[in-house]
């Protein structure tokens, strides 16, 4: 943890005799890859707790972050942020322990050297610093006192303390589980603490070249026109960048049931909490459900006579919410995707929401055996499905959509 100070390097410290300038050699210690010194520490040591939160603060700033709205701890894990469900951040307190225990043995040192040179002011003040510092190092070992250390780091200026506007703010970046993905150009990178990426597909990225015979297949016989199956890819590739200030719709038209469980089955494994059902049926807030829309890529729904008036309300609150209501600049609006057997009424009324809205009429030949493992054959595919996503919204943000696309909007 502690690297030696070069011994010629010096110091000058007041901080107990403000008449005079004291002499001591400057430690530089390395915590969580932060360097501090001992200036850090004795400055924490006279500002009581105010002073190791500050210090816990600036070791562990790349590290846990609490968030004000929700109030939860997060801890970075390479590439994105999780919930600290195990309060390790708590734990994490105990580093402190450490330091102070051994900048003290570095106190007892400089008060021997300053006994040798008859610099016993000097002595006085290594003597009493030891002596306050095993005392803060034992005061640490309390769970109580690290609690309150915890509370006092999350709040004020260059605290952990975050609003919890700043999560997923880069539309253009898509997490993985092991990396993050540049949409415009599919490059990969390593998660950086203060993207505050949070949002994430549990898929492992493996390049844009993965083999998905089952996949491709399944897109073969879903359109007979190539023109088509392109524009699908391309058009939930641009779902997946969520730079958009205003959402856009996409309907699916499909009486077979087959295709609306397979297909929004496979978007739920490969975008985890990118996407979201809307959840109409569970009769709880719409905005509640999601609790915040940040990082939400788009919202999907079916809709069927009962529902057809709610699903329309819902999707008109969240698009008034994310343009123009309380959460306006807060997040990137999410796209919407409606599953629907084919009705020219609805799609009528749902062009009345006045968004770009993009149609596809889903559907397998009659003869088509449906693969009872077909479900199984995909999970298989996921990194290779992901990656065919990815190259549409890279096709789309080069190419558009298609010059030819047939856009609803009535």
């Amino acid at each position: 943890m502690a690297e030696n100070g070069d011994r010629d390097n010096f110091v000058l410290l007041n901080l107990d005799d403000r008449n005079k300038a004291q002499i001591f050699p400057a430690n530089i210690y390395t915590v969580n890859g932060v360097q501090i010194t001992g200036n850090d520490i004795i400055m924490a040591l006279e500002n009581g707790q105010a002073g190791d939160a500050k210090l816990f603060s600036k070791i562990f700033q790349n590290t846990y972050r609490y968030d004000h709205s929700s109030r939860e701890w997060w801890v970075f894990e390479d590439p994105h942020w999780v919930k600290d469900t195990t309060r390790k951040a708590l734990t994490s307190i105990g580093i402190l322990t450490k330091i102070y225990e051994e900048e003290a043995n570095k106190q007892i040192m400089f008060e021997k050297e300053a006994l040798e040179s008859n610099h016993k002011h000097i002595a006085c003040i290594a003597n009493k610093r030891h002596a306050n510092l095993i005392i803060r190092a034992n005061e640490l070992k309390s769970l109580h006192y690290r609690e309150e250390i915890l509370k006092l780091s999350s709040s004020g200026h260059e605290s952990l303390g975050l609003t919890g506007e700043e999560w997923d703010r880069n539309p253009w970046y898509l997490s993985c589980s092991n990396c993050v993905i540049n949409l415009q150009d599919g490059n990969i990178f390593p998660g950086k603490p203060h993207d505050f990426i949070r949002t994430f597909s549990p898929v492992g990225w493996q390049g844009l070249d993965f083999n998905t015979p089952a996949w491709s297949g399944f897109i073969q016989k879903l359109f007979k026109d190539p023109d088509e199956s392109l524009r699908f890819k391309r058009t939930i590739g641009r779902l997946i960048a969520g730079f958009h200030t205003e959402n856009a719709i996409v309907v699916v038209q499909t009486d077979d049931e087959f295709v609306k469980s397979i297909l929004f089955r496979t978007f739920k494994s490969i975008f985890g909490n990118y996407v979201s059902h809307l959840g109409l049926s569970s009769k709880h807030n719409l905005l509640s459900a999601l609790c915040n829309p940040a990082g939400k890529r788009f919202i999907w729904e079916y809709i069927h006579p009962e529902n057809k008036s709610e699903v329309i309300k819902a999707v008109s609150s969240i698009i008034h919410s994310t343009t123009e209501g309380d959460l306006a600049g807060k997040c990137s609006p999410p796209h919407v995707i409606l599953i629907m057997n084919p009705c020219e009424k609805y799609l009528s009324n749902i062009a009345q929401l006045g968004r770009q809205i993009y149609s596809f009429n889903l559907a397998l030949p009659d003869n088509y055996h449906k693969d009872l493992f077909l479900a199984e054959k995909f999970q298989n595919e996921l990194p290779g499905i992901l990656a065919y996503f990815v190259k549409g919204c890279i096709d789309w943000y080069k190419h558009g959509i298609d010059p030819s696309d047939k856009m609803v909007v009535q």
